[in-house]
């Protein structure tokens, strides 16, 4: 799905931000698909939401602990760093073995600005590891996301089931066109029903202009094949996510929910189109 829904909706929230004594602000995690013995870079950052333009805050303290790492990993973090003029800041985390780091994030608050929190997640997989990436609107969800996390379903009644299944082969990555700020409440949705664990990259606004999610759903894949993780399956619900995951040498899988053909009516080998979440599991599982 493109950014063009989420720029009307988070205009349409903009004007109902008024009288606040403490103004509202979104504080994003940046997750990270790393490989171990790697050391990562953790990145937060924080903003006002003087919608539609996310205003960043710089010269403020963010906080960053680690809450959970694998077992024997052996790595401590608890630092505090201050925020540039990009709303950003960001520590070093090594990641000696594989599995799953989580880094809270917090903003304590002042007089101004309400505090907040985030919780950064870093999964370590080696190069043999195969990797699934899903699309969220539309491919995990019924519906397309705007800002109602809480309310919004999954795609049907076996997408939860499948996606765990098919975590039990594969990393999970999330892959989404959302734009970073909302990284917190895409989290708490996929916690909330039961998704797997896996980092949620999302289109960061200052690397990309508004509209370009393809472009930078590209360059993101491009960069984690380059740096040699095994990309072999993607799924999303768009003809265009199934050409960036082929460019990247991915087998696509279209959720195609009103069942019919793309125009050009051409499947390739390494795209496929199901009605559902039960067909995608039979395919991916080798059930069929």
């Amino acid at each position: 799905m493109s950014s063009r829904i989420f720029l009307i909706s988070l205009i349409l929230q903009g004007l109902t931000i008024t009288g606040c004594s403490n103004m509202r602000v979104l504080l994003a995690g940046e997750d990270v698909l790393a490989q171990p013995g790697e050391t990562v870079e953790v990145k937060a950052r924080l903003q006002q939401r003087n919608l539609p333009i996310f205003k960043d805050i710089e010269k403020v303290p963010i906080h960053f602990r680690l809450i959970a790492s694998p077992p024997g990993a052996e790595v401590t973090l608890e630092e505090q760093k201050i925020t540039d003029d990009e709303g950003a800041a960001s520590v070093f985390l090594p990641v000696p073995r594989e599995g799953i780091y989580k880094i809270e994030v917090l903003y304590s608050g002042s007089r101004q600005f309400e505090s907040k929190d985030d919780v950064i997640t870093i999964l370590a997989v080696g190069p043999k590891k195969p990797v699934a990436v899903f699309d969220l609107d539309y491919t995990l969800t019924k519906h397309n996301w705007i800002n109602q996390p809480k309310t919004i379903e999954p795609y049907d009644q076996d997408t939860v089931r499948v996606v765990n299944e098919i975590s039990k082969k594969y990393a999970v990555v999330y892959l989404s066109g959302r734009p970073q700020p909302v990284h917190r409440a895409s989290r708490r949705w996929l916690e909330m029903n039961g998704f797997p664990d896996g980092p949620i990259l999302l289109w960061y606004p200052s690397k990309f202009r508004w509209l370009e999610t393809n472009r930078y759903k590209k360059d993101i894949l491009q960069s984690l094949h380059d740096k040699g993780f095994n990309l072999v399956l993607g799924v999303g619900d768009r003809k265009a996510d199934a050409k960036i995951y082929n460019q990247v040498g991915m087998r696509a899988i279209v959720l195609n929910r009103n069942g019919v053909n793309f125009k050009n009516g051409t499947i390739s080998p390494d795209m496929v189109q199901v009605l559902n979440w039960l067909e995608l599991g039979s395919i991916v599982l080798g059930t069929r």
